[in-house]
């Protein structure tokens, strides 16, 4: 009985460890902007935020995938949590990606930067 047990309880630990944080989240606007230009448009994109793996996956026209290692996280001034992110594209191609989370709602920015442009991508959680 002993055994049977500590087998249950090996195989509940290994399954819970298991499991991914993913964030399933829907964009509703798409913020572009070179520095000099800017400009918005109302989109409807999914996308997965996999916070285990460090890696994000923006459905849009194009897939992107995103590969991201945090580092700084803060509260700004509107009391986001921000999470600053070394990262890399689809293309290995070095970027800075940022998650900003609301304190109390589901709306979260995702934020795909660039050195000539960036990508903000207003969301909320599903």
């Amino acid at each position: 009985m002993k055994k049977l047990l500590f087998l249950l309880m090996l195989i509940l630990g290994i399954s819970i460890n298991v499991q991914s944080q993913n964030l399933h989240l829907k964009a509703k606007m798409l913020i572009v902007s070179d520095g000099t230009t800017t400009f918005s448009e109302e989109v409807d994109i999914n996308v997965i935020l996999n916070l285990d793996e460090e890696r994000c996956v923006i459905y849009s026209k194009k897939t992107q995938i995103i590969d991201f290692s945090p580092f700084r996280v803060y509260k700004d001034e509107d009391n986001y949590t921000v999470i600053e992110c070394n990262a890399t594209d689809t293309n290995y191609k070095n970027i800075t990606f940022t998650i900003l989370k609301h304190p109390t709602t589901s709306f979260t920015i995702l934020q795909v930067a660039y050195s000539d442009i960036s990508y903000a991508y207003s969301c909320y959680i599903l």
